[in-house]
């Protein structure tokens, strides 16, 4: 335990001081500024196109403060999966919630939940809290190759490729009126998987799409 200058009381839970996330921060003074992500980490699908972070301010807001911002670390990788992005957040005297925004990308590569971190630095006018937030960014899944071989009809019934990360399970579900869905197919990515569906010539229409289980 350390107690700072200021009265603030520094606490470990195991290990060193000094590394996070073993530290936290006890304020003597409940009004002092400060300012903080709201929670941790949030969740995003692939194909959401923005991650919206929240920074908010706590304690004492009568006066201007700045806070630096910035992606960076994680598995994620900018430019492939998300836009790395950078700024300075001004809050004007009373305000206290601001929110950035972080393009995500669709990387058209299947893998398993991707993360990338964004800091708070550098404050001016108050202290920092919760730092940093975690970005997970969810893969978007199993996806049916619309076009090349094995796509279309062939000897009175109709298929695809499907393509997805190995190990995961997919369902096909079919449905003649986009209203009521049944599933029709279910198998295990070791690769690419091919897809016929014997029913097909049955139908005078005949529409499909994938799940996990």
């Amino acid at each position: 335990m350390v107690v700072e200058p200021n009265g603030d009381i520094l606490l470990s839970h195991g290990g060193n001081l000094w590394t996070p996330p073993g530290l936290t921060r006890f304020y003597a003074n409940p009004n002092q500024p400060r300012v903080q992500f709201d929670s941790a980490e949030i969740i995003v699908n692939e194909l959401s196109g923005i991650a919206t972070v929240t920074i908010q301010r706590l304690g004492d807001s009568s006066n201007a403060l700045t806070v630096d911002y910035a992606t960076r670390g994680g598995t994620a990788r900018a430019g492939l999966s998300y836009v790395a992005t950078r700024g300075t957040l001004a809050f004007a005297p009373l305000e206290v919630i601001k929110t950035i925004s972080i393009p995500i990308l669709d990387d058209r590569v299947f893998n398993n939940n991707l993360t990338v971190r964004v800091t708070l630095s550098r404050p001016t006018g108050g202290l920092l809290g919760l730092n940093p937030l975690t970005v997970t960014i969810r893969d978007r899944g199993p996806r049916i190759l619309s076009s090349g071989p094995g796509f279309g009809f062939n000897g009175g019934q109709f298929g695809f490729v499907l393509t997805g990360p190995g190990g995961q399970s997919v369902v096909v579900e079919a449905s003649d009126d986009l209203a009521d869905w049944l599933p029709i197919w279910t198998n295990t990515f070791t690769g690419d998987l091919e897809f016929s569906d014997p029913q097909s010539g049955a139908a005078p229409q005949r529409f499909y799409r994938t799940r996990s289980p």
